[in-house]
Formats: C-alpha cells, structure tokens, sequence
C-alpha cells in the first residue's frame, strides 16, 4: 500500500522544483520514489520489481 503520507510528500517534493525547473519533474519523481521506498510498483504501471 502507498501511504498517503508517502504521496503528499512527493508532490511537495514535485511541484515546486518543477515550478523553479531545477529538475525535470521525472527525476524529482524518482527520487521520491526511491526515497519513500515504494513496495508496490504496480501502482505506476512498473512491471519489474527492484529488490
């Protein structure tokens, strides 16, 4: 399951450096993700799974 606290978080982390273009919103994304150490690709459409 994908915490909604997970989800807010990486939209703040999204929305303001796409904003400033410091990064493209694909990296700031990633790095949410790999931050939050998200279980469940599934849910991003994600078929190989990364141990």
């Amino acid at each position: 399951a994908f915490s909604e606290t997970a989800l807010t978080v990486g939209a703040g982390l999204a929305v303001p450096a796409a904003q400033s273009e410091l990064l493209p919103v694909s990296e700031v994304f990633k790095f949410a993700m790999v931050s939050f150490k998200v279980d469940d690709w599934n849910l991003f459409g994600v078929v190989d799974h990364t141990p």
